[in-house]
Protein backbone atom coordinates (compact mmCIF):
# COMPACT_ATOMS: atom_id res chain seq x y z
CA UNK A 1 0.00 0.00 0.00
CA UNK A 2 1.22 3.49 -0.84
CA UNK A 3 1.46 5.92 2.08
CA UNK A 4 -0.13 9.35 1.70
CA UNK A 5 3.30 11.01 1.62
CA UNK A 6 4.65 8.82 -1.15
CA UNK A 7 1.32 9.11 -3.02
CA UNK A 8 1.75 12.88 -2.92
CA UNK A 9 5.30 12.51 -4.26
CA UNK A 10 4.05 10.19 -7.00
CA UNK A 11 1.38 12.71 -7.98
CA UNK A 12 3.96 15.52 -7.97
CA UNK A 13 6.21 13.44 -10.24
CA UNK A 14 3.36 12.79 -12.68
CA UNK A 15 2.45 16.48 -12.78
CA UNK A 16 6.08 17.49 -13.33
CA UNK A 17 6.42 14.88 -16.08
CA UNK A 18 3.24 16.15 -17.72
CA UNK A 19 4.40 19.75 -17.59
CA UNK A 20 7.80 18.81 -19.03
CA UNK A 21 6.19 16.76 -21.79
CA UNK A 22 3.94 19.69 -22.71
CA UNK A 23 6.79 22.17 -22.66
CA UNK A 24 9.01 19.92 -24.77
CA UNK A 25 6.08 18.82 -26.95
CA UNK A 26 6.79 15.10 -26.46
CA UNK A 27 3.46 13.67 -27.61
CA UNK A 28 4.01 10.10 -26.39
CA UNK A 29 4.93 11.30 -22.87
CA UNK A 30 1.91 13.64 -22.84
CA UNK A 31 -0.31 10.67 -23.72
CA UNK A 32 1.17 8.36 -21.07
CA UNK A 33 1.10 10.91 -18.24
CA UNK A 34 -2.39 12.09 -19.19
CA UNK A 35 -3.66 8.52 -19.09
CA UNK A 36 -2.00 7.92 -15.71
CA UNK A 37 -3.55 11.08 -14.26
CA UNK A 38 -6.98 10.13 -15.58
CA UNK A 39 -6.60 6.72 -13.95
CA UNK A 40 -5.78 8.44 -10.65
CA UNK A 41 -8.91 10.62 -10.64
CA UNK A 42 -11.48 8.43 -12.35
CA UNK A 43 -14.31 7.50 -10.02
CA UNK A 44 -13.38 10.14 -7.44
CA UNK A 45 -15.74 12.82 -6.20
CA UNK A 46 -14.92 16.49 -6.83
CA UNK A 47 -14.06 16.81 -3.14
CA UNK A 48 -11.58 13.92 -3.35
CA UNK A 49 -9.98 15.46 -6.44
CA UNK A 50 -9.71 18.84 -4.72
CA UNK A 51 -7.99 17.17 -1.77
CA UNK A 52 -5.70 15.12 -4.04
CA UNK A 53 -4.48 18.20 -5.90
CA UNK A 54 -4.52 20.44 -2.82
CA UNK A 55 -7.16 22.69 -4.37
CA UNK A 56 -9.55 25.05 -2.63
CA UNK A 57 -13.18 25.25 -3.68
CA UNK A 58 -13.40 29.02 -3.98
CA UNK A 59 -16.41 29.23 -6.29
CA UNK A 60 -19.61 30.55 -4.85
CA UNK A 61 -22.92 28.83 -5.58
CA UNK A 62 -23.70 31.66 -7.99
CA UNK A 63 -20.42 31.01 -9.85
CA UNK A 64 -21.24 27.32 -10.22
CA UNK A 65 -24.76 28.08 -11.49
CA UNK A 66 -23.33 30.56 -13.99
CA UNK A 67 -20.92 27.96 -15.37
CA UNK A 68 -23.72 25.42 -15.74
CA UNK A 69 -25.91 27.98 -17.52
CA UNK A 70 -23.15 29.16 -19.87
CA UNK A 71 -22.01 25.65 -20.78
CA UNK A 72 -25.20 23.66 -20.36
CA UNK A 73 -24.43 21.73 -23.55
CA UNK A 74 -21.53 20.05 -21.67
CA UNK A 75 -23.87 18.58 -19.09
CA UNK A 76 -26.47 17.03 -21.41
Amino acid sequence: MVSSGSYSNLLDNFLCSFQAACGLQIRSLIDVTSEALVDMIIGKTPEEIHKMFNMKQDLTLEDVVEVFEMDDWCFE
